[in-house]
């Protein structure tokens, strides 16, 4: 996305990423809009799954799902 911008990719502030793509201002903003999706779908992945690894903490966990997933929990 950012190449496609006209940009350069900086790596740690010291190496500049040689480009890999052609900078093209048509197709930037369908990449920057799948960029965004992308992220808030990580984003919601990420919130449903520390969700689910509380719930399963506290409640009642008749499976021991917290127990197989945390290995400094008790395992007996």
């Amino acid at each position: 996305m950012t190449q496609v911008g006209g940009f350069d990719v900086i790596l740690l502030g010291l190496i500049i990423i040689p480009r890999l793509i052609a900078k093209n201002l048509d197709m930037y903003p369908v990449f920057k809009i799948f960029h965004y999706t992308l992220w808030i779908l990580l984003l919601v992945t990420f919130l449903t799954h520390l969700i689910a690894g509380i719930y399963h903490r506290f409640s009642g966990d008749k499976y021991r799902v917290g127990q197989r997933m945390c290995f400094w929990m008790n395992n007996s």
